[in-house]
């Protein structure tokens, strides 16, 4: 599930399940997305045990500010509960 990025809007973190097509094993998209900030790069999954915090999958923006003050460096995470719901 990378993010995948958009330079014009924001980008979309992607889910994908191991199916067999065509006697092979392949991920195959998934129809849902999660919506993330422009231009989002890296993942990091801070799994949460033994810290009593829920996993969450962090990200990063990669737009550095601007002169016009829109683009804005943004570092952001999904609950991972959020990120695997709805498989399949």
């Amino acid at each position: 599930m990378p993010p995948r990025s958009n330079g014009y809007d924001n980008g979309r973190l992607l889910q994908a399940t191991p199916e067999t097509v065509d006697g092979a094993s392949r991920l195959v998209g998934n129809a849902k997305t999660l919506e993330s900030a422009f231009g989002p790069e890296d993942l990091y999954l801070a799994h949460g045990r033994g810290d009593g915090f829920p996993p969450q999958l962090w990200s990063l923006s990669e737009h550095a500010p601007c002169k016009c003050g829109a683009c804005k460096r943004e570092m952001y995470s999904y609950n991972m509960a959020e990120v695997i719901s709805d498989f399949g």
